[in-house]
């Protein structure tokens, strides 16, 4: 099962282009109406407007008639006549906007237009945003006031920045406390030095893992008595060596081993030679079988199942041989910081396998998890605070009439979490190392 998640993450770092264009670029482009409706396909977009799952899914069957119909009149007109289908497709996204807006409240519209601009926040940054973007230009910021916005986002992001660190570092703390002295130095062994890893594929798990859910919850309103399972965390096994081979493709990772040019040569070597092993594997499994079949489905499972434990022994002496001693046990460490991001640390000594090997009984982990719940709930409430003094440093230091012109474009403080902003910062770091 962790084999292909971890497969597909190597693909995607290794296919991820750089250019030189620069961070500001990469966020979505949701302006326009239509642009502003793909947002309700952000589960935090919708729990934040209050938009019930039935009302987004005639919604979602607005914009799939709306697609169909465009691609109809493709076919029919073809692309010979340009500006004829341009001025069709503007009639149908009316058309389509007109129905959507009779879904959606007045207030919940309004909303949403405020939350186009904190996801330009979210991607581009908030000195960008209030200094360079198209909120600098709606709120009407002079070209006076642009190089003073730009330097003063920089010293309130430093600021945020020192007390996001402390306010983690006090729920680390908290959450630590309740184990025991033997309990600390195990961890302690187990952890090595500090190491904080953020990657994209962290944040798409989890929220793969919070939309299975909230589709799990929905499945029970609408069906109270059917007893559904709740779906898991799909996490990396390190213990896997194939998984703990993968981790090297993180720079971050990279870094902290302090890879040779020639160790990552050879470690793309070993990725591509796999990669392509695991392609024709995997081609020659389902070859002529009826995928519809339950039968040959679960003997496929198996297969892939026995595949991956053999790939696991294979890359065992290849990981070996590629690091020193010291790096390798460093990685493994590594590989337990990346089971704290994915988890937190209150979800790796509860349910983890760090918690098992730090040896916290079953009483202590009940115990724990709900101290880790409560500190969990605090980080996020003062991470919130942080965030939205921050907003508020940058609109106080604008005119009283742009001040007001801010606040009613921004409304409240939104976080926008989204997978591919993850994708979006992992892009910026990967050009800070390059440039470095």
């Amino acid at each position: 099962m962790f084999m292909p998640l971890i497969i597909n993450c190597i693909l995607v770092v290794t296919c991820f282009q750089l250019s030189d264009e620069g961070y500001r670029n990469a966020a979505p482009d949701f302006s326009g109406e239509r642009g502003m409706w793909k947002l309700l396909e952000n589960r935090g977009v919708r729990i934040e407007l209050g938009l019930p799952i039935d009302r987004f899914r005639e919604i979602q069957k607005l914009q799939a008639d709306a697609m169909k119909e465009k691609n109809q009149i493709l076919a029919k007109v073809g692309d010979r006549n340009i500006k004829l289908e341009l001025a069709i497709y503007a009639e149908v996204d009316k058309k389509t906007s007109e129905a959507v807006r009779a879904i959606l409240r007045p207030d919940q519209i309004s909303r949403l237009m405020q939350i186009t601009h904190h996801v330009d926040i979210a991607f581009n940054g908030i000195g960008y945003a209030f200094a360079d973007g198209n909120l600098a230009e709606l709120i009407g910021i002079t070209q006076n006031q642009r190089s003073g916005l730009r330097e003063k986002a920089k010293k309130f992001q430093a600021s945020a920045m020192r007390d996001n660190a402390n306010i983690k570092s006090n729920y680390r703390n908290k959450v630590l406390s309740a184990l025991g002295d033997m309990q600390l130095t195990k961890l302690k062994e187990l952890l090595g030095a500090q190491f904080e890893f953020d990657s994209p594929s962290v944040a798409w798990a989890n929220m793969q893992y919070a939309d299975a859910l909230e589709e799990v919850n929905n499945r029970k309103v609408n069906n109270p008595q059917a007893n559904f399972a709740i779906p898991s965390r799909v996490i990396p096994d390190f213990a896997n060596k194939a998984e703990l081979l993968g981790l090297l493709h993180s720079p971050s990772i990279q870094l902290e081993l302090g890879l040779s040019t020639a160790q990552l040569t050879a470690f793309n070597d070993v990725i591509q030679q796999a990669g392509e092993k695991i392609r024709k594997e995997n081609e020659a499994i389902i070859a002529g079988m009826n995928l519809d079949d339950a039968t040959i489905k679960a003997h496929i499972m198996v297969k892939l199942k026995e595949k991956i434990a053999r790939r696991s022994i294979e890359f065992a002496p290849i990981i070996e041989e590629l690091l020193l001693p010291g790096q390798m046990v460093r990685l493994v460490q590594l590989g337990r910081h990346v089971e704290i991001a994915y988890l937190g640390i209150g979800g790796a000594l509860v349910s983890g396998k760090l918690g098992s090997e730090v040896g916290i009984s079953a009483t202590e982990k009940q115990q724990l998890g709900q101290l880790a719940d409560k500190s969990q709930e605090v980080l996020r409430l003062e991470t919130g605070r942080i965030r939205n003094a921050l907003q508020e440093q940058m609109i106080n230091e604008l005119s009283t009439q742009q001040a007001n012109i801010a606040r009613d474009l921004l409304g409240e403080y939104f976080e926008y979490d989204d997978a591919n902003l993850y994708f979006a910062k992992e892009r910026k770091r990967l050009l800070q190392l390059k440039s470095e």
